[in-house]
């Protein structure tokens, strides 16, 4: 089976904002950037995710952790 894209940036998320905060960055970042909702977000759609929530994250966690935590997600989705 395959990663489900907004499933394992959710996993990733949630550890440092917490559940609720994860969900919500998610659905609003693939709402703003790509007009999707989470649920249809493609594996091709994920950098374009990934890319949109980086400025939030790099002001949440920090430069140096936002970088590690997006590295570890594209590998995890096989980017």
């Amino acid at each position: 089976m395959s990663a489900v894209p907004h499933e394992v940036v959710f996993k990733h998320l949630a550890r440092y904002l917490g559940p609720h905060t994860a969900r919500t960055a998610i659905r609003t970042f693939a709402d703003r950037a790509l007009k999707r909702t989470p649920e249809q977000i493609s594996l091709q759609d994920a950098p374009a995710l990934l890319l949109a929530l980086k400025p939030m994250m790099r002001t949440l966690i920090g430069a140096d952790e936002c970088e590690a935590v997006l590295r570890d997600i594209g590998r995890e989705l096989g980017l």
